[in-house]
């Protein structure tokens, strides 16, 4: 009798399977060496023994997929939460930036709010020390005599009036020249 054969391949999904006989749409498939019985006689027995290998051949290549999709998928939560912590830890530095940034311009305004009033107390003391200076150095116009009783001072005497006498022209006086 002939040895039974047993075919390994995997699908498009990269689910593993194991059949006696060969997938007629795949062209990758694997022959898996298969343990011979003690007897060299082939009984009626050795049929389901095949039957068997290639059942839990079949049941442990689901449970390995199943441990790689399981394995995948943790991986990815773990990559999820990384994701996550990246995200976090970058929000909280642009938060700390932008805090920093208010407390350098609020410090910049205090400044300036100070640099102001100390401008408004020097321009005060200037006026103040001014206004002392104007009244220790201001001409002051003598103070008139003091009023006294005035007699009525008669208005001196017009002389009538005459027309002042016309020069003859003199074209040399106003700039002409011939």
């Amino acid at each position: 009798m002939q040895k039974p054969q047993v075919y390994k391949w995997t699908d498009a999904k990269g689910k593993t399977f194991y059949s006696q006989v060969k997938p007629p749409d795949v062209t990758q498939a694997q022959t898996v060496p298969v343990p011979q019985s003690t007897s060299n006689a082939t009984s009626a027995t050795d049929a389901p023994n095949t039957t068997n290998l290639t059942q839990r051949l079949n049941t442990q290549a689901n449970q390995m997929a199943e441990e790689r999709l399981a394995h995948a998928r943790a991986m990815q939560e773990l990559h999820r939460q990384d994701l996550n912590r990246i995200q976090q830890q970058q929000e909280y530095m642009s938060q700390q930036q932008s805090l920093a940034k208010q407390q350098e311009a609020a410090q910049a305004l205090e400044g300036a709010t100070q640099e102001l009033e100390r401008m408004k107390q020097e321009l005060e003391r200037k006026r103040e020390h001014h206004t002392e200076e104007e009244h220790r150095y201001s001409y002051r116009p003598p103070s008139p005599p003091p009023l006294q009783a005035q007699t009525t001072i008669p208005e001196p005497p017009r002389p009538e009036w005459q027309p002042k006498p016309i020069p003859p022209f003199n074209p040399k006086e106003i700039g002409a020249s011939r």
